[in-house]
């Protein structure tokens, strides 16, 4: 009942006097990039189905039409992508929104999910998925090809005209959420650029629009020869699929094994330690696994001269890449997504210390492999974590230091 209430005061809220004038903008400005997208998707698509492929010589039915059709969809929804994400950032109300609560950042689902309570976000599908529905300007004009070329790849496809309102859900709660990730980078390392005027927006969508029309018109030429080499490679395009695979183990191999290998030196170490010395060593769970998925919680226990030492293995598959350790639980890290765009992840390192009988319980941060950068973030500084410094109410040690200092017995010195 709460919801429901608090569903129609936010829906009377977005239709109040005082919220349309900023509603009668959104609904225009994204009718004007619909009506863009469609115009440049009809000539994309048409320069797809060109066969202009003939003139290197190629059998133009090389490219089937279903391959055809994908590719042209493909295109004119990235183009789409491109369209909305301008508008975004000349709006930019939402990401200073965003930028506003710390809440919302950290992890990419926090973005979706921020994306998906934002109004902006819903009246923004809400015109395009009407206008594709009653107006689907894309599949007019290839059935106005049809009648005036006879051409047999066009058809209009109703089924198509149906799913275009999901396929445009998926494309802009995709652009949306990777707008707020570039903004969150962006804020991180000095602050967003000055917001563009209204003839830069239209500049930037006008060179946006050119580019994609004329890419359109070489990528069937581009396609064509592609697949034309793997047929007259014969047997290698078999090998080379295999081959590409092959590459991608070896380099998850090195990503990841160099991580494997490290933890497990150190386990190794761990227990020749305890038991040289008589140590306990329990609840040891997760050792490699958290590698891959940064599980929270502890990892093992060391129970030595009555103190009780909880554990919790923190590193990366990005050995150069520093860990920052802010005071409220937050292990954070900027990486490189297929080496070209820069990614926040945030892993918690919080954890609950063992509570053992007439022992003393200290909680430890082992990072591993031992060569990882690790510093302290108090939210006004940084500062380098040195052998057994303590962040909050935790100890920083490097796997090598750490087993080195358990065997010394040196541990809180």
């Amino acid at each position: 009942m709460k919801g429901q209430k608090k569903m129609k005061a936010r829906i009377k809220a977005i239709f109040s006097r005082e919220n349309l004038p900023q509603l009668l903008r959104i609904v225009g400005a994204v009718t004007v990039i619909y009506m863009l997208y469609s115009v440049v998707a009809s000539i994309v698509t048409v320069n797809i189905f060109t066969q202009n492929d003939s003139r290197l010589g190629y059998d133009a039915d090389v490219l089937s039409a279903t391959l055809r059709s994908v590719i042209s969809l493909a295109y004119s929804l990235f183009a789409l992508s491109c369209f909305m994400n301008a508008y975004l950032f000349f709006e930019r109300g939402e990401l200073e929104r965003f930028l506003s609560d710390e809440k919302n950042q950290g992890r990419f689902y926090k973005r979706y999910l921020f994306v998906l309570r934002s109004d902006f976000f819903w009246i923004s599908f809400a015109i395009l998925g009407f206008w594709s529905l009653v107006l689907p300007i894309r599949d007019i004009i290839l059935e106005l090809e049809v009648a005036i070329f006879n051409d047999a790849y066009f058809s209009l496809n109703y089924l198509l005209v149906l799913l275009n309102p999901l396929l445009i859900f998926l494309t802009i709660i995709v652009t949306y959420a990777s707008a707020l990730g570039w903004v969150e980078i962006k804020c991180a390392k000095g602050g967003l650029p000055e917001r563009k005027k209204l003839g830069g927006l239209i500049w930037q969508l006008t060179y946006t629009s050119v580019g994609f029309i004329v890419t359109a018109a070489f990528l069937p030429v581009v396609l064509v020869v592609i697949i034309s080499v793997f047929y007259i490679l014969g047997v290698f395009s078999v090998a080379l699929p295999v081959a590409a695979v092959i590459l991608l183990l070896g380099y998850l191999a090195l990503k990841y094994g160099r991580g494997i290998i490290s933890r497990r030196r150190f386990m190794k170490g761990l227990k020749r330690v305890c038991r040289e010395n008589k140590y306990r060593l329990t609840n040891v769970k997760k050792i490699y696994s958290s590698l891959f998925f940064g599980q929270e919680g502890s990892n093992f226990t060391v129970e030595a001269d009555g103190t009780a030492y909880t554990c919790k293995i923190l590193g990366i598959p990005h050995r150069k890449t520093p860990i920052f350790l802010d005071e409220e639980g937050n292990a954070t890290y900027t990486h490189r997504v297929l080496f070209v765009a820069e990614h926040i992840s945030t892993l918690n390192y919080f954890f609950e210390a063992d509570k053992k009988l007439n022992q003393e319980s200290v909680k430890i941060i082992v990072v591993a492999p031992s060569d990882q950068k690790v510093y302290a973030d108090d939210g006004r500084s940084r500062r380098k974590i040195e052998l057994g410094d303590k962040v909050m109410d935790y100890r920083v040690y490097h796997a090598s230091s750490f087993v080195n200092a358990l065997e010394r017995q040196c541990i809180l010195k």
